[in-house]
């Protein structure tokens, strides 16, 4: 197994920040008006936006790193958490482990697949 040693406190730094930057794309883009931010957003919105960061942020890690077992959920579901005071949206402190560790399983999908299309070649 792989540890990863980060604080939850500098995942969830790393996360809003993604966030922000997700957001103000999605601002740029028209999905949101001017007005809004991540602390005035529908949940709903806030989630996807979590999750998009998320899979970015896992994605920049070098495979080795998610492709063997690790605590990359553990620090996900922690980072998260810490977006309810944060961000002051209670509905965080309630993300589990197993919504966190299927982005991570989602992310390990897709590189299996493109080891065996051998796909990367191309580029």
């Amino acid at each position: 197994m792989v540890e990863i040693k980060i604080s939850v406190a500098a995942a969830a730094n790393l996360l809003i920040q993604r966030m922000r930057s997700e957001f103000d794309y999605r601002k740029r883009k028209g999905l949101f008006a001017e007005g809004f931010g991540l602390e005035n957003i529908s949940f709903k919105d806030l989630t996807k936006i979590t999750e998009t960061a998320i899979f970015d942020l896992i994605i920049l890690l070098p495979a080795e790193i998610f492709m063997k077992e690790n605590n990359l959920p553990q620090i996900i579901t922690g980072a998260v958490r810490s977006l309810a005071k944060d961000l002051n949206r209670e509905e965080f402190a309630l993300y589990d482990l197993k919504k966190a560790d299927n982005i991570v399983s989602s992310v390990r999908r897709l590189f299996v697949k493109a080891e065996k299309n051998k796909s990367y070649l191309n580029n």
